[in-house]
């Protein structure tokens, strides 16, 4: 029978350029694959030298930080640098760091040219996601995860402490993204204000995480975050996670950061009974239509248009 670590350098090549694998100091042990594509004539050349030889001090910082949650969370990427044996060899890559336990002492890399990852535009797409792209794709990423049953999948808030702009902003959106779950699921709410989908096995992981996007940015900010498995499964729950995020976006007081950290099940579960109670109005009609005809006057022309408003007659009642 094949070792896993052969099995997994040949699934490797499957979907990426080059195979690497590291030891517990970070030095390389084995590299594979389009190695001349990189800068490295032989593989032997690379045996032996820390990995970080191979990347940009600032993108040394954010493969660090990647490398670091590696245990508690067993896989992360793709994470976004430029890699190659010299400055004019190097690459924009996308490396998906793994392990294949959580005790395990050698980290496995699979490097991938952003080309073939993010299409034709790759060096020109933005770090993080558009906000109402990263809202619609939100139930389905949690759908997903509901599969998984070795992590959770967990969405962080942030707000910063002061105002980012420069090269501070676009570092910490690199590393934002770089944590986030699969590379590309973090988001700018508003001015300062942020969110990431992120994954965890262990208590504690997402802390970890917060951490250590605050040491290696230097950036001071306050978070907050939510698990959509406390209210169950199904739609709803996704429902009333996406609901908070534009809330917090809007800088809506009853859901700052404090206040959806200390009573966000309770929040959430009462916005979920929200959408129930709306949809079971729709769904039996229990609503009057008013057509409501309007004029407006400008520069001696006149406008008319229909507005159309739905009175929810039981909108106003108590829930029980």
């Amino acid at each position: 029978m094949a070792d896993k670590s052969d099995i997994f350098v040949a699934y490797a090549f499957s979907v990426g350029d080059v195979f690497i694998e590291i030891d517990e100091s970070q030095r390389i042990s084995r590299i594979e694959g389009a190695l001349e594509w990189i800068g490295i004539d032989k593989a032997q050349s690379a045996i032996g030298r820390p990995i970080t030889d191979f990347v940009s001090a600032d993108d040394a910082v954010i493969l660090q930080s990647g490398l670091s949650l590696l245990g508690g969370i067993l896989r992360l990427g793709p994470v976004r640098v430029g890699f190659g044996a010299t400055v004019d060899t190097r690459r924009r890559i996308g490396l998906f760091l793994s392990r294949l336990s959580s005790n395990a002492t050698r980290t496995h890399i699979v490097a991938m040219s952003l080309n073939r990852l993010d299409g034709p535009d790759a060096e020109s797409n933005a770090p993080l996601a558009d906000m109402e792209s990263f809202l619609r794709r939100l139930p389905d990423i949690l759908e997903e995860g509901e599969k998984n049953a070795n992590s959770d999948i967990l969405v962080s808030m942030l707000q910063m402490n002061k105002h980012m702009q420069g090269r501070d902003k676009q570092g910490f959106e690199r590393q934002l993204a770089a944590l986030s779950l699969g590379g590309k699921n973090a988001t700018e709410l508003g001015d300062g204000r942020f969110a990431l989908v992120h994954e965890a096995t262990n208590e504690g992981d997402a802390q970890r995480l917060m951490d250590t996007l605050a040491s290696t940015t230097g950036q001071r900010f306050e978070s907050a975050t939510l698990d959509a498995e406390t209210l169950g499964d199904g739609s709803d729950a996704a429902k009333a996670l996406v609901y908070s995020i534009r809330k917090f976006s809007e800088e809506s007081p009853d859901f700052s950061l404090q206040d959806l950290s200390e009573n966000y099940t309770e929040k959430m579960e009462d916005t979920r009974k929200r959408i129930q109670t709306l949809r079971s109005l729709l769904k039996e009609r229990q609503f009057d239509i008013a057509y409501q005809p309007s004029s407006r006057s400008a520069h001696k022309r006149c406008t008319m248009w229909k507005r159309w408003c739905a009175l929810i007659n039981a909108a106003a009642r108590p829930m029980n």
